[in-house]
């Protein structure tokens, strides 16, 4: 009963937990897209976009089932014993592969169906059939490990400038959180950053984020009357969580890269060395080792001057 384009393409099949159906399709839908969330602020035209990702495809089938049919590579009892295996295999609740004439095969999971059944049609079943994308057979352990602080924290400062902007409120040091942010989140994945680098930054962002907290909550005498008012608002109350959550985040962040750095020892040579010289030697960065060792002639080392370097 094929008949128009895809009876040009393969038959679809559909695989799961040992059963195995091939079928002609007589039309074919998908459906995908992004989980787009829309952010608005007061005053500001449009919104703020933030992209998800993919929302899962799906695939909606429409097919005959009948008896004695003659297409190659289908077979003839399509109904009602293919239909019955196919339509059974919904109850496996387990991901399949579905392969589809224009697509390939995509692995997904069986979400619902419709037969229909007449008595003016004999041996003859019309049924939809729908499908949903499935990714879990790929999701490892490592997808739901809660992500390392080191990583977070610029995220962190960028929902929390944007819950203050929508509350109103605007002021040097929630410009100047952005700023601090970029420079930790570099430092701290750097693997030979001075741990005085990475403790001020941690603390300029702690600093911030105290001055910002201090205009929410009316604290300062410098903080006009309707800024106070915005504590009690749903929104205030989230970016004072944030603004919690972001000096938690850096200091851990700060306190994960100083664990992880490596150790400074002093070492002493009995001929003459320069850090140059060290640095091929030791597979250490040159910039780094002249940052720990600013007492002395990068050029020219004495034998038995002390050295710092990286154990």
């Amino acid at each position: 009963m094929a008949n128009g384009i895809f009876s040009q393409y393969p038959p679809a099949t559909w695989e799961v937990a040992g059963t195995s159906v091939t079928f002609q399709v007589e039309t074919l839908q998908e459906a995908g897209g992004n989980r787009i969330i829309q952010r608005e602020r007061p005053y500001r035209d449009g919104a703020k976009l933030d992209d998800t990702g993919s929302r899962a495809k799906g695939w909606t089938l429409s097919a005959i089932f009948y008896l004695g049919g003659s297409e190659p590579g289908i077979d003839p009892d399509q109904y009602p014993d293919a239909l019955n295996r196919l339509l059974a295999s919904f109850d496996e609740h387990e991901t399949g592969t579905l392969t589809l004439p224009t697509r390939g095969p995509v692995r997904c999971r069986a979400e619902s169906y419709t037969r229909v059944e007449t008595s003016a049609e004999r041996d003859l079943a019309r049924v939809t059939l729908t499908f949903v994308q499935d990714n879990e057979d790929n999701t490892t352990a490592a997808s739901f490990t809660a992500p390392s602080a080191r990583s977070v924290v610029r995220q962190q400062v960028e929902e929390a400038v944007f819950s203050a902007q929508q509350q109103g409120v605007w002021s040097g040091d929630l410009s100047s959180l952005t700023e601090f942010a970029a420079e930790l989140e570099a430092l701290i994945n750097s693997p030979f950053e001075a741990v005085d680098q990475i403790e001020a930054k941690a603390k300029a962002i702690d600093s911030a984020c105290a001055r910002v907290e201090d205009a929410f909550t009316g604290a300062s005498s410098r903080v006009p009357t309707p800024i106070n008012q915005l504590l009690g608002l749903p929104h205030a109350v989230a970016t004072l969580k944030g603004l919690r959550a972001l000096r938690d985040t850096s200091r851990r962040g700060a306190a994960e890269a100083l664990s992880s750095l490596p150790r400074i020892v002093t070492r002493t040579f009995s001929t003459t060395q320069s850090l140059v010289g060290l640095s091929g030697e030791l597979g250490q960065p040159f910039e780094e080792l002249l940052k720990i060792n600013s007492g002395i002639n990068p050029l020219l080392i004495p034998p038995g001057t002390p050295v710092r370097v990286y154990g």
